[in-house]
């Protein structure tokens, strides 16, 4: 909202977008983290662009909103049934199983090539381990 209030309140074209440089999207985060450090934007509320609310807590005013929003809201039929055979274990391969040791690996050696933006996934998953 910043930016919209911003652009109406000094004009358009006081404003200019640039492009900086083009990258894959898996560098997406770190390449935005880099040029935050360098520019230290004004109208970019997220303080870091791994975790968009860290530092930062919704309104009473948001909470209600988002509260009303999904209240009465139900699942289709189709959706309901889906969760079902999830539970099940229907159309999961992997339901009631493990991976073997040599699989395990695998994982952990791919994460550790390709390893996740630090803060990245909900905090739950920070400590996981395969």
């Amino acid at each position: 909202m910043a930016i919209c209030c911003a652009l109406i309140k000094h004009e358009y074209s006081n404003f200019s977008l640039e492009i900086l440089e083009y990258f894959e999207v898996s560098e997406l985060l770190i390449r935005e983290k880099h040029y935050w450090d360098i520019f230290n934007p004004e109208y970019n509320i997220a303080q870091d662009p791994t975790a968009p609310m860290s530092g930062r807590t919704h309104s009473e005013e948001t909470k209600t909103k988002i509260s009303d929003a999904i209240k009465g809201s139900n699942h289709s039929d189709e959706t309901r049934q889906i969760i079902s055979d999830a539970k099940k274990g229907e159309n999961n391969p992997m339901y009631g199983k493990n991976h073997t040791e040599v699989t395990k690996i695998k994982i952990s050696d791919a994460k550790k090539v390709n390893p996740r933006p630090e803060g990245a996934g909900s905090p739950s998953q920070k400590n996981r381990s395969f």
